[in-house]
């Protein structure tokens, strides 16, 4: 029963990628242009038409975010001060009530018994109410932002097995080298040359293209990592100003993307070219989307200085400190 349960599994698998790959095959072939130019058109195609938007609506909520979070970030003050003078006049009412009458029985008030840390605690409890009740009122729950990465890595998943069924690799259930008019995935016509690489079908012999990959992918992460260091989700602003604090969440993410590209740069080294190239063209349609976004829709705490030097001085403009000498 459980050999079949697998199987049937498998069946369903195989015939889902084989319906995708042929359909994949079948446009190419419509088309009339080589895998080459093939792969990176349908790349940056699928990735203009399904995620860029929502990166775009993504990238306005973060806005608003940025825009509603000094308003709960004034509120904390007022917050600890309310807080501080209502066990301030507890207290003071329990130390009067003490002395008129010393062998008063005081039940115990959690208002006076309010210290330093449970009163930063508390703040920082009601900011983060106050801040989900703005930001539902304004529509721009965080939990929306996770639409993006839900959305892109199931797509890129799915793209990457097409690719490397295409190319004859082997896969769960299937034959490697088994064509599509002979019941499989593997479709020829992608055993063309491109650049060094003889056979689109095979690994890179001179691994050029998985040291490109890597480049371009951890420009890419070091990009984001750049901006989310400007927003001060990171420790390094710290560290640099002399302050020791704990690693933040965002840190973590860093380390761990860093570690990832690593094994992605590893993996590609035994992977089809054509794998290799799509996954080249989706690190750069990534990188060249979140330039844009930075750029004409930057986040409220990104300086613009980070694209002033791109542009060119005004001829009109005068220096303020001229040397007199």
């Amino acid at each position: 029963m459980f050999r079949n349960s697998i199987k049937q599994i498998v069946q369903r698998r195989h015939f889902s990628l084989h319906d995708a790959t042929v359909t994949f095959s079948t446009v190419h072939a419509a088309v009339g242009i080589p895998w080459w130019a093939f792969i990176p058109l349908t790349t940056f195609a699928v990735r203009a038409l399904i995620t860029f938007p929502i990166a775009i609506i993504h990238r306005r909520g973060l806005q608003r975010q940025n825009e509603l979070r000094p308003i709960t970030k004034a509120m904390a003050p007022v917050f600890r001060l309310k807080l501080a003078q209502a066990a301030q006049e507890a207290q003071s009412q329990r130390d009067a009530l003490l002395k008129r009458n010393p062998n008063t029985k005081l039940t115990p008030s959690p208002v006076a018994e309010l210290t330093a840390d449970k009163i930063a605690i508390i703040t920082a409890k009601e900011k983060i109410k106050r801040q989900r009740k703005l930001f539902k009122e304004y529509n721009v729950q965080s939990f929306k932002f996770l639409v993006l990465p839900f959305i892109q890595m199931p797509l890129w998943i799915g793209l990457s097995l097409i690719y490397r069924s295409i190319t004859g690799w082997s896969d769960l259930g299937l034959e490697m080298g088994k064509s599509i008019s002979q019941g499989g995935n593997f479709d020829p016509t992608i055993s063309e040359s491109f650049l060094h690489v003889s056979d689109m079908a095979n690994a890179d012999p001179y691994f050029i293209a998985p040291i490109i990959l890597g480049i371009v992918a951890l420009a890419n992460a070091e990009w984001n990592f750049k901006t989310a260091q400007l927003m001060n989700l990171t420790q390094s602003n710290r560290q640099l100003s002399g302050q020791i604090s704990r690693p933040k969440a965002f840190d973590v993410v860093m380390t761990l993307s860093r570690a990832g590209l690593i094994f992605l740069t590893a993996v590609s080294t035994q992977a089809p070219f054509a794998l290799v190239w799509y996954w080249i063209c989706s690190n750069l349609f990534s990188l060249g989307q979140n330039i844009l976004l930075d750029k004409y829709i930057p986040l409220k705490y990104i300086p613009e200085s980070r694209f002033r030097r791109w542009g060119k001085v005004d001829k009109t403009a005068t220096p303020i400190l001229t040397d007199k000498n």
